[in-house]
């Protein structure tokens, strides 16, 4: 992010180290949400892996699926909508 620089456009940066249980457990969006103080309902997910949709799914989040090549064969039909890319 500071390679990037956009380190300063985020409020909080959490690990799925931080965390007791990985995806596809709600465990990390669940407590990105509690450390941004914010609803899980009111969240939207961009995610590129189906344990990734299906842990924001269990988190009560919406959830933007983004297949990447080596994700595309996997199962996004949880995914409130499904894009070939972030452009």
């Amino acid at each position: 992010m500071t390679q990037l620089k956009i380190k300063p456009y985020f409020d909080a940066f959490i690990s799925g180290e931080e965390v007791e249980h990985s995806k596809p457990a709600p465990d990390v969006f669940l407590f990105t949400a509690q450390k941004l103080a914010v609803s899980p309902a009111d969240c939207l997910v961009l995610e590129d892996s189906q344990a990734g949709v299906e842990a924001a799914k269990a988190a009560g989040m919406k959830v933007i699926a983004v297949p990447n090549q080596f994700t595309k064969h996997q199962d996004f039909s949880l995914a409130d909508k499904i894009v070939p890319s972030l452009k």
